[in-house]
């Protein structure tokens, strides 16, 4: 008996607007993926505006 399964894994080619639905729908991998996706853009800008590499990581944390 088979019943129904959820995805763990995302897509290679899963595109901006899908992740963003999946997360919305409290898929983890989607929001996972999200994170990863935009973690250094995530760092760089509050370091730019903290000056502080701690406090940065801190606050992508």
């Amino acid at each position: 008996m088979q019943g129904a399964t959820t995805s763990n894994t995302v897509p290679a080619a899963a595109g901006d607007a899908e992740l963003v639905k999946r997360a919305l729908a409290r898929d983890e991998a989607a929001v996972r993926a999200i994170i990863k996706a935009n973690n250094r853009r995530l760092y760089r800008l509050a370091r730019g505006i903290l000056h502080n590499d701690g406090e940065a990581e801190d606050v992508v944390q």
